[in-house]
């Protein structure tokens, strides 16, 4: 059974959590049942903050003190604590470690996943902070890797004509939905639409209301930026899904180099899906978190 915090530390625990750039907008009434759940911990200088499994299995904030991985690394390191290895699924291949006096306070897996799934306006809140800091983390990153992108290549992806099994298989690929059921992805696959443009052009402006992903089967694109060159992407690769999930306009530009086809997803309901299959939501989540902690944290994959 989950501890429960007293009554009177509920408010201070909730004070508490809204320090987490996670946490940091969100009202009482959806931190409540975290809070409940809540636990103060101390950590005196060299002490272990967290064991291995226990940094993919809990969330620990912290609210003083700094924090290290047992082998040297800084970086990243109090991000993976604070929800990102729990909500990637990314066991850590470290100990983390006090630097010195370290207080924070340690929710369980359970409480957050309980909390996340009776709650819609803490899930799409976290989705929406997770999306929008993947995205300012590979902005920061410059060059190719600033465009987040994920492979679909694989058999169905050559296919000129796809049913409904390959678009399921093209849509679990283009967003690392690993534990979604078939009938969330037969779902999904319904509201896919084909697309094809002819080369020169554009997919989506800078500025444009995201309302689509794009799974590019045949061609090449390139993202134009302000700033700096195109960025040749493609083909067999899903994006555009990041600037939706994050509620942001389009950053920059998307043209083809060539004819290119492939599959595009309406997002205007993504959010409602995340609600009808729970399941859906918490693998988009491990795909979010983990893409920041690869930015974050290079050392922190097992």
């Amino acid at each position: 059974m989950l501890a429960r915090q007293d009554t009177s530390q509920v408010l201070d625990s909730i004070l508490q959590l809204r320090t987490s750039p996670l946490f940091s907008k969100l009202g009482a009434a959806s931190l409540a049942p975290l809070a409940y759940h809540a636990r103060a911990v101390k950590f005196p200088a060299g002490s272990i903050v967290a064991h291995r499994a226990e940094i993919s299995n809990q969330l620990c904030h912290i609210l003083e003190g700094t924090v290290r991985s047992s082998t040297g690394e800084v970086l990243g390191v109090r991000e993976a604590l604070g929800g990102l290895a729990l909500f990637s699924r990314i066991g850590m291949p470290f100990e983390a470690i006090a630097e010195n006096d370290v207080r924070g306070i340690v929710l369980p897996a359970d409480a957050v996943f309980e909390a996340l799934e009776d709650d819609a306006i803490l899930l799409q809140h976290l989705i929406r902070a997770l999306a929008l800091q993947l995205l300012t983390e590979r902005d920061r990153l410059g060059g190719e890797r600033r465009v987040f992108t994920m492979s679909i290549a694989g058999p169905s992806a050559e296919e000129g004509s796809l049913d409904l099994v390959q678009r399921m298989i093209l849509i679990q690929r283009a967003q690392g939905l690993k534990r979604t059921g078939a009938t969330a992805l037969a779902d999904a696959a319904r509201n896919t639409t084909p697309f094809r443009v002819s080369k020169g052009e554009f997919l989506w402006r800078r500025g444009d209301d995201p309302q689509f992903a794009y799974l590019i089967i045949s061609g090449t694109v390139s993202a134009l930026y302000d700033d700096g060159t195109p960025i040749h992407l493609g083909p067999a690769i899903a994006m555009g899904v990041l600037e939706p999930l994050a509620g942001v306009p389009r950053h920059y530009d998307l043209i083809s180099n060539e004819e290119v086809w492939g599959l595009k997803l309406p997002l205007s309901r993504y959010f409602e899906a995340f609600e009808d299959h729970f399941e859906m939501a918490t693998d988009v989540l491990a795909t979010l978190a983990g893409g920041i902690l690869r930015v974050l944290c290079p050392g922190c994959a097992a």
